[in-house]
């Protein structure tokens, strides 16, 4: 029984083994790539479609976590094998090196798995820190729970006016209030401002985009309207 267990956990440690397990953890995750950008796609359907979307799936929490552990599971083991793979082809090298180092059949993809890889983990704490938690949006813009289709959307434009004068970041996040229709009193409420001063940036909003309203300054700038 012993001599069983050994060739279990033998196998299961082997370099085929783990080779298996960091393949089937990046499929996993390549699977779930492509069933994102698949649901991203009622960006284009407009805001209503977009935002039912995630909060339907907001409305699951068993579910939601439950996919966000399973990629957490894959993210680990995939990183996990990485380097207990790298660490062994390196041991197995010794201090001995290549007089000539010739690649075996392989690809560019292959060969640069391994600054690629760090690239992307990188990339999804970013992606993470600025549409999910907030932490990292655009300056003047503040993560909206309930109005996905704004976060994306007005993270990706670039608010400057017309004429080239730059709005300032208060500036910036009052437009980004005004384009989801809220009033004066309650962009102050947000803002911790008061009523006077968020009149005093809207009007130099229409100063510096040559505008008279709302619809004009969304219109220049592209926003898009709640």
């Amino acid at each position: 029984m012993n001599q069983a267990l050994a060739l279990r956990v033998r196998a299961f440690s082997s370099s085929i083994f783990l080779k298996a397990l960091l393949a089937l953890s990046g499929a996993g995750w390549f699977f779930f790539v492509l069933n994102h950008l698949y649901s991203n796609l009622h960006l284009f359907a407009g805001r209503e479609s977009f935002n039912a979307y995630y909060a339907e799936l907001g409305e699951s929490p068993t579910v939601l976590w439950g996919i966000r552990g399973i990629l957490l599971a894959g993210f680990v083991v995939h990183v996990g094998t990485s380097v207990v793979l790298t660490r062994r082809s390196v041991e197995a090298l010794g201090p001995a090196r290549y007089r000539m180092k010739k690649d075996a059949v392989t690809t560019y993809a292959a060969r640069t798995m391994r600054w690629t890889g760090p690239i992307v983990g990188l990339y999804i704490v970013y992606h993470l820190l600025h549409l999910t938690v907030g932490a990292a949006m655009p300056p003047g813009l503040t993560r909206d729970p309930s109005d996905y289709y704004a976060n994306v959307v007005g993270s990706f434009q670039v608010r400057t006016s017309v004429n080239g004068e730059k709005l300032s970041e208060r500036e910036v996040e009052v437009l980004d209030h005004l384009s989801k229709g809220l009033r004066i009193k309650e962009i102050a409420d947000r803002m911790k401002l008061s009523t006077n001063t968020v009149r005093t940036h809207v009007r130099h909003i229409y100063e510096k985009l040559q505008v008279q309203s709302r619809t004009e300054a969304l219109n220049k700038m592209r926003y898009p309207r709640g």
